[in-house]
């Protein structure tokens, strides 16, 4: 699991983590890895990572102050075959699970955020798998989309740019085509409903990417 450490709500768990030394990933490298013994976890403080499952696939995006690993990150837990590579170059802290664990415990805020952001990954998981009533493609590529909003992106005067992502991680993540990818990509930025700068994607506030709830949200780009 991915999970977002605000350093004033999870103060216990900000002062375990704060203590280890970082150390810089560059881009491609393996940033955490599951192994048998011992069980880490990653903080990552700056720059972005892809979280990859078992098959290679991308599962996931983390940027700074994600903690990945928490809650499984055993040889046998729920991370099993998983690994986190720099997007970009990154700076990382790798921290025994146990000790992660053990601030859990000392911190009564911080548990129901873990709980509530397990539900979360369970919920785009399954809104981006296959089987019978999966959700439409433009829809599945806008939750990762507006996921890697939240986890990587940088706010801006005309939304949230978000860099660095290959159309191929798109596709591995919201379990497209690569084509069916860029198509949408292209057809988004066109009408408006993504802004473009360079090769960085901008993307608008909750409302205005396909599936999400409505409202009185302009596209970027529109005009009044």
């Amino acid at each position: 699991m991915i999970f977002r450490v605000e350093p004033r709500r999870d103060r216990a768990l900000w002062a375990a983590l704060k203590v280890h030394p970082e150390l810089l990933v560059r881009t491609g490298r393996v940033a955490w890895r599951v192994r048998e013994f011992p069980a880490m976890c990653v903080l990552v403080t700056e720059g972005a990572a892809v979280l990859r499952g078992p098959d290679g696939a991308a599962v996931g995006l983390a940027g700074r102050r994600d903690l990945v690993g928490l809650g499984g990150g055993g040889a046998g837990g729920a991370f099993r075959g998983h690994e986190l590579r720099a997007l970009r170059p990154c700076r990382v802290v790798p921290v025994p699970a146990a000790r992660v664990e053990g601030a859990l415990r000392r911190g009564s805020t911080t548990l129901p955020e873990v709980l509530r952001s397990m539900e979360d990954a369970a919920a785009l998981a399954r809104s981006v798998a296959g089987g019978a009533g999966r959700a439409p493609a433009a829809v599945r590529l806008a939750r990762v989309v507006r996921e890697a909003a939240h986890r990587i992106g940088t706010e801006g005067g005309k939304g949230t740019r978000v860099d660095d992502v290959p159309h191929r991680v798109w596709a591995e993540w919201a379990g497209l085509h690569r084509s069916t990818v860029t198509t949408l990509l292209n057809e988004w930025i066109y009408e408006g409903t993504l802004g473009q700068t360079g090769r960085a994607l901008v993307v608008g506030p909750l409302g205005s990417l396909p599936g999400e709830p409505s409202g009185d949200v302009d596209p970027i780009g529109a005009e009044r």
